[in-house]
């Protein structure tokens, strides 16, 4: 079958395709339609498809022999169970490896094989994407006629299923053709096309790197290489920190070819080097061959032909060791080059010769005319004139079956221009749609903008009124804390003392006064202090009113040795506000005493602080001190300071607070008690 009728058959599916996407509405899909994520498998199945599909690449970038028996075993076992998905795969599979192997027409059966054995599923995302991946394959074995009808039958189906993600990849599939058969406009149309249509809206990471490499070549090529080498190198850095495999060094050679056209030769070697430690650390020893090749070619250019001579020394043990003649033929030619610059070239006939064999067995033209040429400059070179003439006859030969390919590729490309400015007008329709839509997007982000910013003002302003808040309630609790008639009570008492001649005892309280205020006026600051210290500094105010009370008032302590030097906290002064009106109540009474206990325990992750008043007066009195509006107003104040202790903590944690009472005709008792989470 002629080249001609290929070209035919791309051309027009192509225009065909270009039409059909451009006109139809574009359905998003967010699930992955890749290979093995149908939506119609079991999570088994796919997990099966996917480690066996993930084992097999590893081994083909590997060894060959290794990737060839496994995937034997995985027929064997795929037919055993009659696992039709598994098979399917293991069929195309197969048709990589003998690919890989330069045994084309053995993988274009393989790969057809493949295709039928998808079309009698009935899953239509299974047929599309089997069909689109296997086109690409029969491309590149020279069945462009069968892949030209498998691409569009996929076609026809993610059509049928507005299967959006598989219309991606035939449209990737195409452009990768055209740019192999030299049809440079129609390949451009596809590269605009991928980018303003369907990048914006492509969410499977894998096609969006493919697209955005496909760009960056295109980039290059127009000259524009800043654009083309930061789009590159996002997408490496995309790819390098969520897979490792072998499409992110792909993509990193990529970066490190624009790198280093551009003269950035620093960057496009560290570029190599991160990515060929990449590949050995993953055993991707096929791809490390790439790589060094690369990195021996820029060696080259560079004048070093002594390093690049080590590099493809590198690269022909590795693909050795791999073993897939494709490859191995290319390293051949490429290493007895590399000798003949670095100025040693007893080898090269042997290893020229080796590439011409397998190019021979594998009937592969571009591989046939570079070892002829290179083995006719040789002889050349050696004086062996009518011997070189023979390989020079021969690499001409090759030639002119080659130049055929593209005069008739040519020919096609200068007729399809009618198509290509179709496409081209089209596409510049659908850019005004672009620019529309990217308005409507922008109008639509504006006013959602202006939406999440009152939003955040909101929450910032119910901050700012909760910090208010906070801080007017501190304040009052400041307030509270420091009550003008116990301040004056006590300076009064401790005055008293002095006068009576007591000075060390008037020091004492002094000092006990001066440490009770400096706590007092420190308590809004801090949220919580300890154990001990909060003991301390009720001790101090009942020995500070006992100077005025006398033996009206009386006070005894509780707290388990264990609490002792521990480091609990608890809220400072937090009962004490309470405490302060019950007492200032009281005092205005001469036959009133009251015996206070005060006591902590520790219980099931939390501290019980209790407070225990004993008042000894007239049932009346009592419930005169319990309808007074000043100890209502400090009780609706201890109980704001403890909402906002609880503030953030889930029911089990939060503190409680209460306040009982037991009227009795000679004891009355109130109760003061704050249990607060370890």
């Amino acid at each position: 079958m002629s080249i001609e009728t290929h070209v035919k058959g791309i051309l027009f599916l192509s225009f065909f395709m270009a039409n059909c996407c451009l006109s139809a509405a574009i359905p998003i899909q967010t699930e992955d339609l890749g290979i093995h994520s149908f939506s119609t498998y079991n999570n088994t199945s796919r997990s099966i498809v996917k480690y066996e599909k993930t084992k097999v690449e590893r081994l083909l970038q590997y060894n060959k022999d290794s990737a060839c028996l496994y995937i034997e075993n995985l027929l064997r076992r795929a037919s055993f169970l009659y696992d039709t998905v598994l098979l399917t795969e293991a069929f195309y599979l197969k048709g990589i490896a003998f690919y890989m192997d330069a045994s084309f027409d053995t993988a274009a059966v393989f790969f057809s094989k493949s295709a039928q054995l998808a079309s009698c599923k009935r899953c239509p995302d299974q047929r599309a994407a089997i069909y689109s991946k296997t086109s690409e394959n029969l491309f590149l074995t020279d069945q462009s006629e069968e892949a030209t009808e498998y691409l569009g039958k996929a076609w026809e189906i993610s059509e049928r299923n507005n299967d959006y993600e598989t219309r991606v990849r035939i449209l990737i599939t195409l452009a990768r053709q055209l740019d192999r058969l030299g049809l440079s406009n129609q390949y451009l149309s596809f590269i605009r096309l991928l980018r303003m249509n369907y990048l914006p809206w492509v969410k499977d990471s894998l096609l969006r790197v493919q697209i955005c490499q496909l760009n960056a070549v295109q980039l290059s090529r127009a000259g524009k290489h800043k654009l083309a080498r930061a789009c590159a190198s996002e997408v490496f850095k995309s790819m390098a920190k969520n897979s490792s495999s072998y499409l992110s060094l792909n993509v990193g050679r990529t970066l490190s070819l624009l790198c280093y056209y551009e003269g950035d030769k620093v960057k496009a070697y560290n570029v190599l080097k991160e990515a060929g430690e990449m590949a050995m650390n993953d055993k991707f020893l096929l791809e490390a061959s790439y790589i060094y090749n690369l990195a021996a070619h820029f060696l080259q250019q560079d004048g070093e032909p002594q390093q690049a001579l080590i590099y493809q020394r590198k690269v022909m043990q590795l693909r050795e060791k791999v073993g897939f003649r494709m490859p191995l033929m290319s390293a051949y030619i490429n290493y007895a080059i590399a000798l003949q610059k670095a100025g040693r070239p007893d080898s090269i006939p042997f290893y020229l010769e080796k590439a011409l064999g397998l190019a021979n067995q594998c009937h592969y033209l571009p591989e046939q005319k570079r070892a002829s040429e290179e083995l006719a400059k040789y002889y050349q070179g050696r004086g062996e004139f009518k011997r070189g003439l023979v390989y020079l006859k021969n690499a001409n030969y090759f030639e002119n079956q080659i130049v055929r390919r593209l005069s008739n590729d040519q020919k096609k490309m200068l007729a399809s221009k009618i198509v290509s400015r179709g496409t081209e007008e089209e596409i510049y329709g659908l850019q005004s749609k672009i620019q529309a839509n990217f308005w409507l997007i922008v109008l639509v982000g504006f006013v959602g903008g202006l939406l999440i910013i009152a939003f955040f003002l909101a929450i910032e302003n119910r901050k700012r009124e909760s910090n208010l808040h906070l801080l007017e309630v501190k304040r009052k609790i400041l307030i509270a804390n420091l009550s003008p008639n116990f301040i004056f009570n006590s300076l009064v008492a401790i005055k008293n003392i002095i006068r009576a001649g007591r000075n060390e005892e008037a020091a004492r309280y002094l000092s006990s006064f001066a440490r009770l205020i400096r706590v007092i006026m420190v308590s809004p600051q801090v949220d919580f202090h300890s154990l001990d210290k909060e003991l301390s500094v009720l001790e101090n105010y009942f020995q500070l009113q006992q100077i005025w009370l006398e033996e009206r008032l009386t006070y005894e302590t509780q707290v388990p040795e264990e609490m002792l030097g521990n480091r609990m906290v608890i809220p400072p002064f937090f009962c004490h506000p309470v405490i302060e009106q019950i007492i200032f109540l009281a005092q205005s009474k001469k036959d009133m005493h009251i015996h206070a206990l005060i006591s902590f325990a520790h219980k099931e992750k939390m501290i019980n602080q209790e407070i225990r008043l004993e008042l000894k007066g007239s049932m009346d009195f009592f419930h005169e001190i319990i309808k007074q509006p000043k100890l209502k107003k400090t009780i609706e104040l201890t109980m704001q300071r403890l909402d906002i202790l609880n503030k953030g903590l889930d029911h089990h944690h939060k503190a409680r607070f209460s306040l009982t009472s037991q009227p009795g005709t000679e004891i009355s008792i109130i109760t003061i008690a704050l249990n607060f989470p370890v």
